[in-house]
């Protein structure tokens, strides 16, 4: 009324009025009579799909188009029904045979190419049907069904074939490696914290003589020999039922800090010097339970890119405050000055403490790109072999486990940057499809006893380098 009265349009004589425009709408009228006739006609016409319906309701007088009667035809999943063919026989009635043994039933078929001179080229494939074993191919100009079956390369296959068949003895190889062996290399393998065969292969012997010389280990001089000459692949095998019991995966708890993001650069390798000790990437770990409701502790995790030396702190919560003490007590537990810092978008590390503090100091700070983990990829596989796999998916968020994380901590970075085998990648090789990565010898950080007995002409690393020096 307002609408006509006053000449407004319909949108501000809603507003004025206080109405949606839905209520000026027609309401569509319901459909409930044509569905119902849609299933009258499906079941009475089993073969007559919506196409054929829609005929049906125009005869009768129904008003509407092809695309509504689709459209109701699929949301009441109205369909037609598969016809079902018989099996046709053989024109000679007999079934088709199915091999019951070797040479029972012999398949042909022939396939047609050509030669560079535009001349025909034809193959004869004979399969047998039971073991899927190709019997014979006979490739020429022409072939029809008398080259086939009375020529000599049919005549030598046929031989061959009724030849009664000499049973192949299965290849028994002695077992080398018994449990006497299997039970030490477990011990070995636990103690290293489950490395693989390759880096295992590396310390076996200075870890073996290691671990007889403290009594936690006892071996005869024939147990010693075989598991100091079992090869890295075999370590492999014989440890694979062992490994398979240990995965869990867990979540990110990272939130974006764009406080000083236009001032710290994403990290390019441009600034940045692999070749040296200092250069680290830096991550925290939530040790959350799975939970991320209220307070609870994290893991500090640093790593040079360059050795590997590791360095995990425990803190309260990830409040700034807390990883930049933190930060400050690992740069004076490291045996090699600071030079960069590499860290995620998170607003624990973009902020302008650190920032202050590394430009003060001369500490190359970037970032990493946001939602690309692998840039950080170094540090992100410590989270796992060093923190995830001694601590767990538990939560710990209490003061006294604050305390028990720390004391543990203290004892891990030792026995990581002193006792486990590292293997740094040194080159990777795209060959089409295939993707060929090469390691150096496997060591410690420190380098330790186990980088004597590397190749003079293999890559050293480099902290193991200027600490002999």
């Amino acid at each position: 009324m307002a609408q006509h009265r006053f000449g407004l349009s319909e949108r501000r004589a809603c507003r004025l009025v206080g109405q949606p425009r839905s209520t000026q709408r027609r309401a569509a009228p319901g459909d409930g009579p044509l569905r119902a006739r849609l299933h009258e006609i499906a079941r009475k016409h089993q073969r007559f799909g919506y196409r054929r319906a829609h005929a049906v309701l125009r005869r009768e007088g129904w008003a509407l188009n092809r695309k509504k009667v689709l459209r109701i035809w699929r949301e009441e999943g109205l369909k037609v029904q598969a016809r079902h063919h018989k099996r046709r026989r053989p024109p000679h009635g007999e079934l088709v045979r199915r091999a019951e043994r070797p040479n029972h039933v012999w398949a042909i078929d022939f396939q047609f190419d050509a030669t560079s001179d535009g001349r025909m080229l034809k193959l004869a494939n004979i399969v047998d049907e039971f073991t899927r074993e190709a019997i014979g191919i006979r490739t020429d100009r022409t072939c029809t069904s008398d080259h086939l079956v009375g020529g000599d390369h049919a005549r030598k296959a046929l031989r061959q074939a009724l030849r009664s068949p000499v049973p192949r003895k299965p290849r028994k190889q002695p077992v080398l490696y018994g449990s006497e062996v299997l039970e030490p290399l477990k011990r070995v393998w636990a103690t290293l914290d489950a490395p693989c065969g390759k880096r295992l292969h590396a310390v076996m012997a200075e870890t073996v003589e290691a671990l007889e010389r403290h009594g936690e280990l006892a071996l005869t001089p024939s147990e010693r020999s075989q598991l100091l000459r079992m090869s890295a692949a075999t370590m492999d095998r014989r440890l694979a039922p062992e490994r398979r019991r240990l995965r869990v995966k867990g979540r990110s708890g990272t939130k974006p800090g764009s406080l000083l993001k236009s001032k710290i650069a994403i990290r390019t390798f441009a600034e940045w010097d692999d070749a040296r000790p200092g250069f680290c990437e830096v991550d925290l770990v939530a040790i959350d339970g799975g939970t991320a409701s209220g307070e609870f502790c994290q893991t500090l995790d640093l790593t040079c890119v360059a050795t590997g030396w590791t360095e995990p702190r425990a803190v309260p919560t990830k409040a700034q405050r807390h990883v930049f003490e933190a930060l400050k007590d690992i740069e004076r537990s490291l045996p090699f000055p600071l030079l960069g810092l590499d860290s995620d978008n998170g607003s624990e590390f973009i902020n302008g403490n650190l920032y202050d503090y590394c430009s003060e100091r001369k500490i190359t700070f970037t970032r990493s790109r946001p939602y690309r983990k692998n840039d950080n990829c170094f540090v992100e596989q410590k989270n796992w072999t060093v923190v995830r796999q001694q601590v767990g998916y538990a939560r710990y968020d209490t003061p006294g486990e604050l305390k028990v994380l720390n004391e543990l901590y203290s004892h891990l970075r030792l026995y990581v940057n002193f006792f486990l085998p590292q293997a740094r990648l040194t080159e990777k090789i795209r060959e089409g499809a295939t993707v060929r990565r090469r390691h150096d010898t496997p060591g410690p950080p420190t380098g330790g006893p186990s980088s004597r007995s590397r190749s003079p002409t293999g890559p050293s690393r480099p902290f193991a380098a200027s600490t002999s020096s």
